[in-house]
């Protein structure tokens, strides 16, 4: 599939890691995945695609800090450093916002996003788990903060509202709850394809309902829900509109091989396949 040399190249990277029976096995059924998975702009087309057509000046500051930090690791530890001193860093943090760092080794999943959480592939996919990491980190911070600001301007800036736009943007951006907690990361990222992204549909429909309707929205459900509603709007419109016309055609129909997912469910969700290329 990859080419002997590729190959060869990812054998003698391996043969260097620490030898760990149960690390090695899930490495190696995840290994195939995440190689697949490895493009540079993996989370602005996955995990990303959510907040596009409604934060579009935070995708083009995170889609910069993720050109610049692909092929520099230098370049990712400033990132992180920058991250760090974010003037809505601390209220960030303890709202529970998820920030990764584009510079750490990867390493567990409650930790690191979840495609790079396969320690034997650090060597052969470094730049793609920086740009993974280094996009997300930075959509989520901007995202947070000019929702964060918007309750500052109402005064409406408490712990429990700054904790449902945290847990907001985690979901929007892809991030969702793990009911069973992280030490059954390895387990969850072995056997599912993508566990937090595929909790994170579910997750944004639980925390529109909080907007509306929940106690921690109270006193700023207007604006949250007008938020998290404009939102969905925006991917509604840019992309399941076009897909749902294509469906009702007749190449959308299954002829060819040409099908749209729409399961909330799937991690293909919104996506056109095309035989087996999606």
């Amino acid at each position: 599939l990859f080419g002997e040399d590729f190959t060869d190249a990812i054998i003698a990277q391996v043969a260097k890691q620490p030898i760990d029976i149960r690390r090695a096995a899930t490495g190696a059924l995840t290994m195939q995945r995440q190689l697949q998975t490895a493009d540079l702009a993996s989370a602005l087309g996955r995990q990303g695609r959510y907040l596009l057509a409604t934060r579009p000046q935070e995708a083009v500051t995170a889609a910069k800090d993720m050109a610049n930090v692909a092929f520099s690791e230098e370049s990712a530890r400033l990132l992180d450093r920058e991250l760090a001193l974010h003037p809505f860093r601390d209220l960030a943090d303890n709202a529970g916002l998820h920030i990764p760092d584009a510079s750490r080794r990867m390493g567990r999943l409650a930790q690191d996003e979840e495609l790079f959480t396969n320690t034997m592939l650090g060597p052969v996919v470094g730049p793609s788990r920086r740009t993974y990491n280094g996009f997300l980190a930075s959509y989520r911070m901007e995202t947070f903060e000019t929702l964060a600001t918007g309750l500052i301007k109402r005064g409406k800036d408490t712990d429990a509202n700054l904790k449902l736009v945290a847990d907001y943007v985690n979901a929007a951006s892809g991030r969702g709850r793990l009911p069973v907690g992280s030490k059954l990361d390895s387990l969850l990222t072995t056997v599912f394809y993508a566990p937090r992204l595929t909790t994170s549909r579910p997750d944004l429909l639980v925390l529109m309902g909080e907007a509306l309707a929940g106690p921690r929205a109270a006193g700023a459900r207007a604006f949250l829900a007008r938020e998290m509603g404009k939102d969905f709007a925006g991917y509604f419109g840019t992309q399941m509109v076009p897909l749902t016309l294509l469906k009702a055609s007749r190449l959308g129909a299954g002829n060819d091989g040409v099908s749209v997912e729409f399961d909330p469910r799937s991690t293909d969700v919104g996506k056109i396949k095309i035989g087996d290329t999606r």
